[in-house]
């Protein structure tokens, strides 16, 4: 298989199946993506907070960011999933209000424009990747 798919599902230059090493590099990579992913929600939610007047620090609320977090462990349980990610919300909700010190709306509405933010991040990271991978496939297939 040529082209980008071929290279995204391992045809001509990747490796076509898990092996162990795919699994470790795996156990090794998430966490430590999943950290800096964490990292960088706290930032910008903090960011949109000071903008709606929000008292709370950075450190206070990569805390309540990844307590709502932990609602995730049981978001694996497909009849759970929708419950836990909207408890997952309203944790960021409250959490929010508290740290801050902002009315319920504004916490409402800074949790909802972190989520715009991180979709359109993500969707930008999506077209570049889809992008670098158009080019170096047309550079290195002939």
């Amino acid at each position: 298989m040529d082209g980008i798919y071929g290279i995204m599902l391992g045809g001509t230059y990747g490796v076509g199946e898990f092996s162990s090493s795919t699994i470790i590099l795996y156990v090794i990579i998430t966490p430590i993506l999943g950290i800096i992913f964490l990292l960088i929600e706290a930032a910008i939610l903090n960011i949109i907070y000071e903008s709606f007047g929000g008292t709370g620090s950075y450190e206070d609320t990569v805390r309540f960011i990844s307590y709502a977090s932990a609602a995730n462990i049981f978001a694996w349980i497909p009849i759970f999933t929708w419950i836990f990610s909207i408890y997952m919300l309203y944790l960021s909700i409250v959490g929010g209000m508290i740290v801050h010190k902002v009315s319920m709306w504004k916490s409402l509405l800074s949790t909802l424009l972190d989520l715009l933010v991180i979709v359109l991040l993500v969707f930008a990271i999506v077209i570049a990747v889809i992008i670098v991978l158009a080019v170096v496939s047309t550079y290195i297939l002939p």
